[in-house]
């Protein structure tokens, strides 16, 4: 109990943390005693239903669970008194980012089931071990939505388990007979075409399709909000909402006729590492600390116990908070490729096809066929606005012959895409934020400014400035102009640059202007600028098709591997630099160091793996250190060569550094591949 104070100190009452001063919050509505409450922050409202199911089966609201219930209200009521948040929360967004964040952290637990009591009295409160899983899960990424509520994960679970009758089947071939078409899906690990077939009819019977608009990519588009809150809706607090969330294997009868001509050669999603930092995990931290304030309830969630693992600087490490996840990287020759072709692309048809867009668009031509084509348009092969085949050959071939003026822009786009994220690292929302806004000229030099992907605390994103390349800026400056035209001409038009463009039904219709583009339109022009320049096939007859995430380490693969590719002149190029230290320098600053670091592991195992005499010594070195031989490490999978290697750089056991020297030639350089602490081994390593 707390000591009482003179009278000449009682205003600090006011701020001390006791029942009578978190009774009832200035921000609820209605009485804390009701199950539903009405939580009022400005204009926004949030509502929280108590009335939902524990692990157990039972409703937090049972009068079996009253002890329960009224710890978490007290808890929640606490949330924003100066003695729990050790400041007046004056801002109405500060209080309703303090409630969102509590939430998601009773979520948590009580989606694990860690309140129930295997006795079956009162609640189970929480255990030290308890708070070191919810550390490790909110540590995961920066994305709470993915973390504790794992919507991906749990819809892919749900689909595997569908199951519908025969007479379902038939009235959907009937009524939807798209749905069945799934050739051209991204399968989810473990998800079948069959049962993808089977969960498609499930959800529409039961009603979690939404008709797409004609801006939409798809006509049948799956609710994922819909979904997710009959998965867990009744078991959480918060309010769901996952109206971003693209299901695009789910959507069906898309409105392009075909998506992308082979299967795509699988890989893991996500970037190198997206772990949450110090800072972001801290104040969910502070969040969860305020549930160890005694006079809060009767009874605490947590125990002391618990309470001590909120010290424990250790479970703070970046490093001990999540074990490292491994991504597939694009091949060397596949990132050269795609970074050449692009620029080959957008310098030679770039303006040519956007001028042209906008001169048809500003007499509103109507008509299958085009008239009055550019001399370069028509060496590139555009006749006709659209791509009209109805067979897979047909279509993709049209797609190469370069036909279809709306497909030539699909590849434009898409190359633009692989130019820009070459060469900046951005994240696929961090793209599809763009403006014309966001290029920044300083002189001769230009910036980009976004916001920065999941580097946020609630819903405050850090807006930042990067350099980018002057031929970066130019390429996103003609879609700007673009879209500044539309809108001059009275079309509707996008205000984010990489936009969608309007498509209609009808081949001799054309509805000119552009609609913000989602993730399925960047993967969609991706898809067609691969397709264009037809990266090879592997032995399965599948096709790398580039995302935005892959892209990330292509900067500095290109660097390290030059040799007879040249790549590090068509960077040099691209950057306007003069010497390679130059070029060496902006991979550096424009990468993290993991990503880096992961980037020279990857090329010295390809150099291993194809036996280059540089590596040979790091080779011998490797297999001493792990008690393999030569001929072991040469069938190895290439991930877990990669694994090796970057574990001695992270050890410093290896270096893989350039070299520069003044040549006849101007500045040279090579790589050298250095083993720093050696059992019986050592020396440095000519690349």
């Amino acid at each position: 109990m707390l000591n009482p104070l003179p009278d000449e100190l009682s205003f600090i009452n006011e701020h001390r943390l006791t029942k009578a001063t978190i009774a009832k919050p200035k921000w609820l509505l209605n009485e804390v005693e009701e199950n539903l409450w009405y939580c009022i922050f400005g204009n926004s409202v949030i509502y929280i239903d108590f009335s939902i199911a524990l692990a157990n089966g039972s409703l937090l609201t049972h009068c079996a669970n009253s002890t329960l219930l009224d710890a978490i209200k007290q808890y929640l009521c606490a949330l924003t008194h100066p003695s729990a948040v050790g400041t007046v929360v004056r801002a109405e967004n500060t209080g309703k980012q303090l409630l969102r964040r509590a939430l998601h952290v009773l979520d948590h637990f009580l989606i694990c089931g860690s309140f129930v009591s295997v006795h079956g009295t009162e609640y189970r409160q929480l255990s030290k071990n308890d708070i070191h899983h919810f550390i490790a899960t909110i540590s995961a990424s920066r994305s709470i939505k993915t973390n504790i509520y794992e919507p991906e994960r749990r819809i892919t679970d749900f689909v595997r388990t569908l199951k519908v009758t025969p007479g379902e089947i038939a009235s959907a071939k009937k009524r939807v007979p798209g749905i069945f078409r799934t050739e051209s899906c991204d399968l989810p690990e473990g998800v079948s075409e069959e049962q993808l077939k089977i969960a498609r009819v499930w959800l529409y019977v039961n009603k979690f399709y939404i008709p797409g608009s004609r801006d939409d990519l798809f006509k049948y588009e799956v609710s994922a909000t819909r979904l997710l809150n009959y998965l867990i809706g009744k078991k959480v607090l918060s309010n769901l909402k996952f109206d971003n969330l693209e299901l695009d294997y789910l959507c069906f009868e898309p409105r392009e006729q075909f998506v992308r001509e082979f299967q795509s050669i699988s890989v893991a999603p996500g970037s190198e590492d997206e772990r949450a930092g110090i800072e972001y995990v801290q104040s969910y931290l502070q969040i969860l600390s305020i549930m160890g304030h005694e006079i809060t309830a009767d009874h605490a969630l947590l125990t002391y116990d618990a309470l001590t693992a909120l010290d424990e600087k250790e479970v703070l490490k970046h490093g001990q908070l999540k074990a490292k996840q491994r991504f597939a990287t694009l091949p060397f020759e596949i990132a050269n490729l795609s970074l050449r072709r692009a620029i080959e692309f957008y310098l030679e048809y770039g303006e040519d096809l956007v001028n042209y867009y906008l001169t048809l668009a500003e007499k509103n031509w109507q008509g299958e066929w085009l008239e009055n084509v550019p001399l370069s348009l028509m060496k590139l092969g555009v006749r006709r606005f659209k791509n009209t085949q109805v067979s897979a050959k047909d279509f993709f071939a049209e797609l190469r012959n370069g036909v279809s003026l709306y497909q030539m822009l699909q590849v434009l786009l898409g190359a633009i895409i692989v130019i820009v994220n070459t060469l900046m690292a951005r994240r696929d929302a961090e793209l599809r934020g763009l403006t014309s806004s966001s290029i920044v000229p300083d002189g001769p030099y230009f910036f980009l400014a976004f916001d920065l992907g999941k580097a946020n605390l609630g819903e405050v994103r850090e807006r930042v400035l990067r350099p980018i390349p002057p031929l970066g800026a130019e390429a996103l400056g003609l879609l700007a102009r673009l879209s500044e035209q539309l809108n001059s001409m009275g079309y509707q038009s996008s205000h984010t640059l990489f936009q969608r463009f309007k498509y209609g039904n009808l081949a001799d219709s054309t509805p000119y202007g552009t609609t913000e583009g989602t993730r399925i339109w960047l993967r969609l022009c991706l898809n067609r600028f691969c397709d264009y320049i037809e990266i090879p096939t592997d032995e399965n007859s599948c096709r790398h098709y580039i995302r935005p995430h892959q892209l990330r380490r292509n900067f500095a693969m290109i660097f390290f591997w030059q040799g007879s590719f040249g790549g590090i002149e068509v960077l040099r190029y691209f950057l306007g630099h003069q010497r390679p230290s130059e070029t060496y320098r902006y991979v550096t600053e424009s990468l993290k160091g993991s990503v880096l670091r992961r980037v020279k592991a990857k090329v010295a195992a390809e150099l291993i793996k194809a036996d280059s005499s540089a590596t040979d010594s790091l080779a011998q070195f490797i297999c001493e250190r792990h008690g393999i031989t030569l001929d072991d490490l040469h069938v190895l999978p290439e991930t877990d060569v990669i694994d090796y290697i970057e574990d001695l750089l992270s050890s410093k056991e290896a270096e893989i550094e350039p070299e520069f020297v003044d040549g006849p030639n101007g500045e040279e350089y090579k790589i050298l591949y250095k083993i720093c602490a050696v059992r019986s081994l050592s020396g440095e390593f000519n690349g």
